[in-house]
């Protein structure tokens, strides 16, 4: 027997479909301008910033998530590139100005290059015990409805009560994978 055919609803708001797409662009841009301005404070030095300033959302996981995402589309676009931070320690983000991608074009073609990386809500405590909420770059985000939520005051515990057990994947990894493995911050 077959359950009851039921067709998808149609949505008459073209606005409230778009909404998310275009928060995601405010977001681009919004990190686009901090990556040309610091670009053009620091070109001798490289114009980068480090990974964290740039991505951490100290009052917010689910920003610095957004904020991940949306570095990743400005990478994909090749508006912004992913390099070794000059230290050594971590990932710098840097702009790719329109010269730049003009000469990269002209010369060779670019080959793609993939950084993953897991981040939980573990890492996002590290990052909070690190880096400084007035390094932070990008600004927080005050959604309707959202104003007064509280962070989780211990991100192991489950809402059972228990305390979760988490499997510990690099032991199971090639020393290979573990080698190519990199630090975000």
């Amino acid at each position: 027997p077959l359950g009851e055919l039921v067709n998808p609803e149609e949505l008459t708001d073209a606005h409230a479909c778009c909404s998310e797409q275009q928060e995601t662009d405010k977001n681009m841009e919004e990190m686009i301008t901090i990556l040309m301005r610091n670009y053009k404070k620091g070109e001798a030095l490289g114009g980068g910033v480090q990974f964290p300033q740039l991505v951490f959302n100290p009052k917010s996981f689910s920003q610095t998530v957004e904020n991940i995402f949306t570095l990743s589309f400005l990478v994909k676009d090749g508006r912004v590139r992913l390099e070794d931070h000059p230290s050594g320690k971590g990932l710098q983000v840097r702009a790719v100005v329109v010269r730049e991608r003009a000469r990269e074009g002209a010369t060779a073609t670019v080959g793609k290059v993939q950084y993953i990386s897991s981040f939980n809500m573990k890492t996002w405590r590290k990052m909070q015990e690190r880096v400084p909420a007035a390094e932070c770059l990008m600004k927080h985000r005050v959604h309707e409805g959202l104003e007064n939520q509280e962070i989780p005051a211990t991100p192991d515990i489950s809402p059972s009560g228990g305390a979760k057990r988490r499997p510990n994947r690099a032991a199971g990894t090639s020393p290979a994978k573990r080698r190519a493995s990199r630090k975000i911050f």
